[in-house]
């Protein structure tokens, strides 16, 4: 395998692991663009503006995504929902969605809560969470309902679980 190749697929390699990081609705085209790459022939340059990755200014500026890929549903208690929580839940989604990341304060974040808190009302809702997620955030909504997220390096919103009924530790 000459020099070339071998650099061609570490870039195919490098694109590969870093598609994860960009939101659903930009997922087609990265992955258009590594399939544009793999058709490159052995020893030809990698286009520069394939290799160009969003500024931090242009990330935030974008929206949220959210995700339920994380959602545990026993630490859910959705047979408690009232039909007044539910429309409250799925105002607050519809805000998220439509928030720039730089304005994630608007939505009324509660201070962030470590793995290593000492909060053992907590403690469960790590537990299927990768490992490199140290912290996590809860939004409350409708009085006492909490919507618990974490963000990955791309800030997309990870939801992980939907309390409808929650003791607020954050009282001031």
């Amino acid at each position: 395998m000459g020099k070339n190749s071998k650099q061609h697929n570490n870039a195919i390699d490098f694109i590969k692991r870093k598609i994860h990081c960009f939101s659903r609705d930009k997922l087609d085209k990265v992955k258009d663009y590594v399939e544009k790459i793999e058709k490159i022939k052995d020893g030809a340059l990698i286009p520069p503006a394939i290799l160009t990755f969003p500024t931090e200014e242009e990330v935030e500026d974008r929206n949220f995504s959210i995700f339920f890929d994380y959602l545990d549903e026993k630490e859910c208690n959705f047979s408690s929902i009232t039909d007044t929580k539910a429309v409250a839940m799925i105002k607050k989604f519809k805000l998220i969605n439509s928030t720039a990341q730089r304005n994630i304060k608007n939505l009324g974040v509660k201070p962030p809560i470590g793995r290593d808190s000492g909060k053992r009302e907590y403690d469960a809702l790590f537990d299927n969470l990768p490992q490199d997620v140290d912290t996590i955030f809860e939004i409350p909504f409708a009085d006492e309902g909490r919507l618990f997220f974490f963000l990955n390096a791309s800030a997309d919103f990870f939801i992980i679980a939907i309390k409808t009924e929650h003791i607020n530790l954050h009282k001031e």
